[in-house]
């Protein structure tokens, strides 16, 4: 699919039933809806690749959004997941991951969330989180340090209610 402008400053990188990235001033979001394929991993890993040198030597926050119902991804692309994280290392502020749901099955995806970043050795903030507004909370916080200024994770926030309500995404 390409690339759409979104008035709001927000870039849609790619898109299909199973997920999306968009990009936000300092700010790289992948959300997964469905499957976690390893295909669409390794196209994630590209774009956040391009990204990350687009932008160079100023660095980024990563959000991660797993839907509720999303189910755990399989071992390749959780491989692909943590060497997404460890190539782009240098880049990344900081690093959040949401999954929104509750229960045992929540519990466990984040746990595999949290077993990906202890995969990628990281050198960076990197937490697991219950909901988007404390990920963006934590995301928001740790770029104002960065850049030593007030950011406007509102706009985040936004951005993201739009896109997963609009009816193309």
């Amino acid at each position: 699919m390409p690339i759409s402008q979104r008035p709001n400053g927000c870039r849609v990188l790619v898109h299909d039933r199973d997920h999306f990235v968009f990009t936000l001033d300092r700010f790289f979001a992948m959300v997964w809806r469905r499957e976690t394929r390893i295909d669409a991993v390794k196209r994630v890993n590209r774009i956040i690749t391009d990204f990350a040198a687009s932008l160079a030597p100023q660095r980024f926050c990563l959000l991660t959004l797993v839907e509720a119902g999303a189910p755990m991804p399989p071992a390749g692309s959780r491989a692909g997941l943590a060497h997404l994280l460890h190539a782009n290392a240098e880049f990344l502020v900081a690093s959040a991951v949401a999954y929104e749901g509750s229960g045992f099955r929540a519990a466990a995806v984040r746990g595999v969330a949290t077993s990906i970043a202890v995969m990628s050795n990281h050198q960076f903030p990197h937490r697991v989180f219950s909901s988007v507004f404390e990920a963006t909370d934590f995301l928001t916080t740790e770029l104002e340090r960065e850049l030593g200024g007030r950011v406007d994770g509102r706009k985040l926030l936004d951005a993201l209610h739009n896109l997963r309500t609009a009816s193309k995404i």
